[in-house]
């Protein structure tokens, strides 16, 4: 069902998109580019926070792209519990792109979701719980360009009236359907006491690493 959804997309001229919405204790995992300087403005550009994404390959099921984008964007470090990847909804972007030399008259996104495991390390002995006080002071991601964070309801909130831009409340309503599911809840996922330092002492051939970094 949702493999014709995304090939009738594709054929429509619209370019098939997941959006991740990775959840740890009642918070998102969202990023954005660094601030930059632009000479034509003579001001500085703030982009706004969003969920990570990236396009659906042809031949590629939502869980696959979901997996595959998930590390490519965020890296290893951020492991996440992939046999609970669930499909939430699906929005739409009526403005033509282009990408890769191929012009789109729009995308289509599959915003989907699963739980987090754990949290690298080095995020955790950064932020030491205090996520929140990063929000205008953001977390450099060691591994690519992207300042990152664990970002609550609130804070999604405050952010939308911040910036005012397409990409913000389109994060508030993924963060809205998560509520309503009760997929945010501050219990956490049950998988979430699992750290990084338990998995890597696991053998690489151990059942339990395997499924736990599936």
């Amino acid at each position: 069902m949702m493999a014709s959804s995304i090939d009738a997309d594709r054929a429509a001229g619209y370019r098939p998109t997941v959006r991740i919405a990775l959840t740890h204790y009642g918070q998102v995992l969202v990023g954005r580019l660094p601030s930059k300087y632009d000479e034509k403005s003579d001001t500085i550009r703030e982009y706004p926070w969003d969920l990570f994404q990236g396009g659906i390959e042809p031949g590629e099921t939502l869980q696959e792209a979901f997996k595959r984008e998930a590390r490519e964007e965020i890296g290893h470090e951020w492991f996440f519990f992939s046999r609970n990847i669930q499909f939430l909804y699906k929005d739409q972007d009526e403005r033509p792109v282009e990408k890769d030399g191929k012009k789109y008259r729009g995308k289509t996104y599959y915003v989907c979701t699963a739980p987090l495991v754990t949290v690298p390390q080095w995020y955790d002995e950064v932020t030491n719980g205090h996520d929140d006080e990063y929000t205008h002071d953001p977390l450099v991601y060691p591994a690519n360009e992207y300042w990152v964070l664990l970002m609550n309801y609130i804070k999604a909130q405050q952010s939308v009236q911040r910036t005012q831009r397409m990409k913000a409340p389109a994060l508030l309503r993924a963060m809205h359907e998560l509520r309503a599911r009760n997929l945010l809840m501050p219990e956490g996922d049950g998988f979430s006491f699992v750290n990084l330092s338990y998995i890597n002492r696991l053998p690489p051939g151990d059942p339990l690493r395997s499924y736990l970094t599936a």
